[in-house]
């Protein structure tokens, strides 16, 4: 299936030739349909309100239109559609569109505001209601049973690799080596593939998961999409929706709040504190920019204050004893990181 058939907003004649150009440009780049949709939808709305030719726009024309969106939508959505616009008009630039980049002095700001994380209390309970339903639906058997190892198995490379929910159902069988303990992420949201270890955990449940549940959820069944690992009854794969419904069940019957992307941004931030470093981390989560990984980890005040706290009983102890200041090892573990390579098994 071809990238541009997988867009759910296709251009069509209406659209200018200089948003077709924009999106050939695009898919040439190998962005995600997903991304190429967002800024579609964007662009044929600034089209609308224009008026006139895309390439007769000026730095007026592009201030007005973005002051009106203002009023509309949070800061980081309003520098998102800056970022858009100016990705647009430095593409028509640099193809010979236009002669001139009026989005040049549009400034854009990194606007992080990082959700909180879950607690790991509720992340604690919610992989112990998850195995204790395999266990429950050990007298089931059947899809019952099959379904509760699959959601489990879902949970825990959830946890283990921080992948996105499309990144989970593009996994297929054959990405899984369960000896050496790994899994192969595929593509689906810029990036490249990259292959991630796994925790003894998930690879015990896949290993459950693929002898005895996936088997029983296909039953007579054709695989659909080139044997996916995670199906639902049939075979069928499993869906976004599907996902989202595995973990915010386990969340709200564990008193919280849960999604998988919340996942992710626990798992960043736990990576953190352990003191793995943010190359390492950005490596796992499969972002291209540093800045990208920085906005999905939070650090809290008591972590802070607890180092500082170190700090001054260090700075107090090695005045007494007339020696060299070394950082305390709560301090360490941000300064001097380990390796990629040591702590996760990821390629440095």
């Amino acid at each position: 299936m071809s990238a541009v058939r997988e867009l759910r907003q296709p251009l069509t004649e209406r659209d200018p030739p200089e948003l077709h150009a924009f999106v050939e440009l695009q898919l040439a780049r190998n962005l995600s349909p997903r991304t190429i949709d967002w800024r579609t939808r964007f662009l044929r709305k600034f089209v609308g309100w224009l008026e006139k030719p895309v390439r007769d726009a000026t730095l007026p024309d592009l201030r007005r239109f973005l002051a009106e969106r203002s009023r509309e939508h949070a800061p980081a959505t309003y520098f998102g559609h800056v970022s858009i616009l100016k990705t647009l008009f430095t593409a028509l630039c640099e193809e010979g569109w236009i002669q001139e980049n009026p989005s040049l002095r549009l400034e854009v700001k990194a606007v992080w505001r990082p959700r909180d994380p879950l607690s790991m209390r509720l992340v604690q309970d919610m992989f112990a209601l998850a195995r204790r339903r395999v266990e429950q639906s050990r007298v089931r058997r059947g899809v019952a049973r099959a379904r509760a190892v699959r959601d489990l198995a879902c949970l825990e490379v959830l946890f283990a690799t921080g992948i996105r929910n499309s990144e989970l159902r593009a996994i297929r069988v054959v990405d899984v080596e369960l000896e050496q303990g790994s899994i192969l992420v595929r593509r689906v949201k810029g990036g490249v593939h990259r292959r991630l270890p796994l925790t003894a955990g998930a690879v015990s449940a896949l290993g459950t998961y693929l002898s005895e549940a996936r088997p029983a959820l296909v039953g007579s069944g054709a695989d659909e999409e080139g044997e996916l690992l995670f199906v639902r009854r049939g075979g069928a794969p499993l869906r976004s929706p599907d996902l989202v419904r595995i973990v915010s069940d386990l969340g709200a019957r564990c008193g919280g709040h849960a999604y998988p992307h919340a996942l992710r941004r626990t798992l960043a931030t736990e990576l953190v504190r352990a003191g793995v470093s943010l190359p390492a981390v950005q490596k796992v989560l499969g972002h291209s920019h540093l800045q990208t990984t920085s906005g999905y980890t939070k650090v809290d005040l008591e972590d802070m204050r607890a180092a500082v706290d170190a700090l001054d009983e260090v700075r107090a102890r090695r005045r007494g004893e007339g020696g060299r200041l070394e950082p305390p090892l709560c301090l360490q573990r941000w300064l001097f990181a380990p390796t990629p390579g040591r702590v996760l098994g990821v390629p440095a």
